[in-house]
């Protein structure tokens, strides 16, 4: 059974590289993170961007894809990977999806995908027809509880605490399908680069803030570590006419309007 598990596994991974290389004319994405905190002075290890990919997200779902380039001479391996929301209400109204959910959610957007590009949609659904059953895996080689895996696969998306929580319960177990940034244990050769994805929950969308920026705690085997500031939308109007949290960006759009004219009207009674 873990032999067909990690043949899966090696599946996975090979579709995953396909995805990310189909139209991709360019190394990195269009929006840079920025380097706000680390353990050492020596210079930033790793050069990080993101983009939002427009054609798999919706209204209550975005599918932020991420490449994360090695800047050292040295082999950069991950530790673990945690994002952290400053925001309470966003904290508590965003889900990492996994599991079930993101088995049902693979299958509506592989749909939505065939009606904009068929050929994209294959090899979308193929990705996740194989990942859909498989939401948590095994990396460590000294993890051998399988019982363990089968626990968390059961699982459905997570919170930002919530990952935090059982990442420490279940060490050494992949918590999302293969590819997802959250996962750890990844490593990146000097000079070079992988890339990853995060598919996002935001609910709550008649009174949540926009969800437009989280930082990404990266630790090393070595136990340094960094944070990098990740903005969503590489500007304001971006969010506006993005399809995701669309409703949310335009009703702080027509707050902020009302706001502005509401002050002048004043100032000009008095």
């Amino acid at each position: 059974m873990l032999k067909n598990r990690k043949c899966q596994l090696s599946k996975i991974a090979t579709i995953v590289i396909s995805l990310f290389l189909i139209g991709c004319a360019q190394l990195h994405k269009e929006t840079p993170t920025k380097l706000v905190e680390s353990d050492k002075d020596d210079g930033r290890r790793l050069v990080i961007t993101t983009e939002l990919n427009e054609s798999l997200s919706s209204e209550h779902f975005g599918m932020m894809e991420f490449v994360l380039e090695n800047r050292t001479e040295d082999w950069l391996e991950i530790e673990n990977i945690e994002l952290l929301i400053e925001n309470k209400t966003i904290r508590r109204s965003v889900r990492f999806t996994r599991g079930e959910e993101f088995s049902i959610w693979n299958k509506a957007v592989s749909k939505k995908i065939s009606v904009e590009n068929y050929n994209k949609s294959l090899l979308y659904g193929s990705l996740l027809g194989v990942a859909g059953g498989l939401s948590a895996t095994n990396n460590n080689s000294n993890a051998k509880d399988l019982g363990k895996i089968l626990g968390v696969a059961t699982l459905g998306s997570l919170t930002v605490d919530e990952v935090s929580q059982l990442r420490k319960r279940v060490e050494g177990v992949d918590l999302f399908p293969g590819g997802n940034l959250l996962n750890p244990n990844k490593k990146i050769p000097p000079d070079l680069f992988v890339e990853s994805w995060l598919l996002i929950n935001t609910r709550n969308h008649d009174s949540s803030p926009l969800f437009s920026e989280f930082k990404l705690k990266i630790t090393y085997s070595d136990k340094v570590s960094e944070v990098y500031l990740v903005p969503i939308f590489v500007k304001k109007s971006k969010a506006e006419s993005s399809v995701w949290q669309n409703t949310i960006a335009n009703r702080e759009k027509i707050n902020h309007f009302n706001k502005v004219w509401g002050t002048e009207a004043k100032a000009s009674q008095k």
